[in-house]
């Protein structure tokens, strides 16, 4: 993520905050995904807790926080402000909308720090396909822990294969469900399946002891590509494998 210097132009969005948008930089770039990355401090009161995007009836928020010793020294806010850096992605609809990010110490509910009318793309490019195929699957492999019990030899594949393991999200939230998808083929599975033996492994985890999966996939002949996905609460499905 960028990291620019902060700017003397800091947008002071009432008279105890302010707000900065460092990425991106520009707006010409027609894409379906875009980085919104930046930092919010509050001159006095309680740091950031939370900071949102809002476009077309959809909530993105940040789950990424990082720290800017810059910031603090440049605007003369506590040393308690210093975990105001955010980065988050936002989903960009086809047309025109208005896009708003919005912010929360946890004191007086989210107040909008900034907005402007983006574009959206009307087709996601070949480029950002993969582009975006390959950014899942490294966030997913940081995001999960996961084992898988079956099949115990890849080398030696049924035509209808037996899955089945454990999937437990690093961020705590609620997996709701399980699938294996080869090629366009997806076979439901089941979630929730008691792992008790988990809970030595994760006790800080409120999911560990049902974080069992299972699921049974029928694969073509010749060579397939086989992906496995969660779903969190949202409905998102999310590929772990």
């Amino acid at each position: 993520m960028p990291q620019s210097l902060v700017s003397s132009k800091a947008l002071a969005v009432n008279d105890n905050l302010i707000f900065w948008l460092d990425a991106p930089q520009t707006w010409n770039r027609k894409t379906r995904w875009v980085t919104l990355a930046g930092w919010c401090v509050w001159r006095s009161g309680p740091p950031l807790q939370a900071i949102r995007a809002t476009i077309g009836g959809h909530v993105f928020e940040a789950r990424v926080f990082h720290d800017r010793h810059d910031v603090i020294q440049h605007c003369g806010v506590s040393a308690d402000q210093v975990r105001c850096g955010f980065s988050l992605e936002v989903r960009l609809p086809r047309g025109e909308w208005p896009l708003r990010i919005e912010a929360s110490n946890g004191a007086d509910g989210y107040c909008i720090v900034w907005q402007k009318n983006v574009v959206g793309p009307i087709f996601l490019s070949a480029d950002e396909r993969r582009q975006r195929r390959g950014k899942t699957q490294v966030a997913a492999a940081d995001r999960f822990h996961w084992w898988l019990d079956r099949p115990l030899n890849w080398d030696k594949l049924d035509r209808e294969l037996p899955i089945c393991g454990w999937c437990i999200d690093r961020v705590e939230e609620r997996i709701t469900g399980f699938r294996a998808r080869v090629g366009r083929q997806i076979f439901r599975g089941t979630y929730g399946i008691q792992r008790r033996d988990l809970r030595g492994s994760f006790p800080d985890s409120p999911y560990a002891h049902c974080a069992g999966f299972a699921a049974t996939a029928k694969l073509p002949l010749g060579r397939s590509t086989l992906a496995l996905e969660v779903r969190d609460v949202r409905g998102e499905w999310r590929s772990f494998l």
